[in-house]
């Protein structure tokens, strides 16, 4: 595991970015040649940039944080989930009981999808539930608008705690 520099105000992007003094200017000046899966970027605070994990649209911020994301992508699962907080392991757990109980009870209740069926976080993924939704939106507005709200709220909760949807997963141990 190594650890790597940025300043946006004094780095150069042909820099190294192994020390303060070799920063790189821009998170595109890592290649994924040089990154690896638990490698730190340590990323200096300045007036022009505030924080690591700031949710504004500052595009310095828009920038790290998808790179952050393309990072723990390349990341295997196990990797992955060592890095997780255990309040992110939470909702994670909570989503999963929504897709297990909610979703499964009021898909099945309106014929969407067979009795025996069963969706769960590993056999579906965003686009699939949408065309649930909007199924479920013609047969019944209330259930449409209560399940679409909870999507919404659990997919906020996820990526405001640096979760990533197509990686959630159920937790045995938080």
């Amino acid at each position: 595991m190594a650890t790597y520099y940025m300043d946006y105000v004094n780095g150069l992007d042909a820099n190294s970015g192994a020390s303060w003094g070799a920063a790189k200017k821009t998170i595109d000046g890592f290649s994924a040649a040089i990154l690896n899966p638990g490698d730190i970027i340590r990323v200096l605070i300045t007036s022009i940039y505030s924080s690591f994990f700031t949710y504004d649209h500052d595009p310095l911020d828009v920038e790290v944080e998808q790179a952050v994301y393309k990072f723990c992508l390349a990341m295997g699962d196990d990797e992955y989930n060592a890095i997780k907080p255990p309040f992110l392991k939470l909702i994670e757990n909570q989503y999963y009981g929504f897709i297990k109980l909610d979703w499964n009870t009021t898909l099945k209740k309106y014929k969407i999808i067979a009795p025996e069926y069963e969706i769960t976080i590993e056999n579906t993924n965003e686009s699939q539930n949408i065309q649930y939704l909007f199924m479920l939106s013609a047969i019944n507005k209330q259930d449409y608008y209560n399940m679409s709200g909870e999507f919404d709220r659990y997919k906020r909760l996820i990526n405001d705690n640096g979760g990533i949807m197509s990686r959630v997963k159920f937790h045995t141990s938080i």
